[in-house]
């Protein structure tokens, strides 16, 4: 074959060689860019995705919860208290909200009626208008309101109004009169024997 003719021939095998040739066995994929506002599992910052059952969010929906759920009344509740001379059971019998009284201007009276009993073997020394406390809802504290005690009516003092050496069973009864301001609500009782507390929801 002439030697002109072989020149188409070598032209194509070095432009074959040039491009590295076609093989279908080794096809490969172009990966598309990611886009502009993509972003892998961490997030853009590299922060975790923020997840609606965490702990942080859990514990504030607890807390919502437990705001909303008004506090029930423990009227009617017993608490034993044991001490160095044995031990005594309150009862928390009713609370009056309202006690007719000529109250301080700004102030209204309310009762709670109580109930004591001795459950150990010897006397048992109590003394009921300076061992209990009521707690408003603004978290002021008030004391026994002893000019506002009655001797008839819904808050009648009783056996509780004074101190008091109860005997084995013996079970005294009586109302606790407390002033508290008008517009505030009476929300807990506390009664306190040396360090024991007994304490009961209005």
């Amino acid at each position: 074959m002439p030697a002109r003719s072989l020149i188409p021939f070598a032209l194509c095998a070095l432009a074959l060689g040039a491009c590295g040739g076609s093989d279908s066995s080794k096809k490969t994929t172009p990966v598309p860019p990611a886009p502009s506002g993509a972003t892998g599992a961490t997030g853009s910052a590299g922060k975790a995705p923020s997840r609606s059952g965490s702990p942080s969010s859990k514990r504030t929906r607890r807390q919502a919860s437990r705001r909303a759920t008004p506090k029930r009344s423990e009227v009617g509740k017993t608490k034993i208290v044991r001490g160095s001379q044995g031990q005594v059971r309150f009862i928390l019998l009713s609370f009056v909200p309202k006690v007719p009284d000529h109250a301080r201007s700004g102030t209204r009276i309310v009762g709670v009626r109580l109930a004591i009993q001795n459950f150990g073997p010897t006397l048992f020394s109590v003394d009921p208008p300076r061992q209990v406390t009521l707690i408003d809802s603004s978290g002021g504290r008030h004391s026994y309101e002893r000019r506002a005690v009655s001797g008839g009516g819904l808050c009648v003092g009783g056996a509780v109004a004074r101190p008091q050496r109860i005997a084995p069973g013996q079970l005294l009864q009586g109302c606790l009169p407390f002033a508290v301001p008008s517009r505030a609500k009476a929300d807990l009782l506390e009664y306190r024997l040396g360090r024991k507390v007994a304490s009961w929801r209005l």
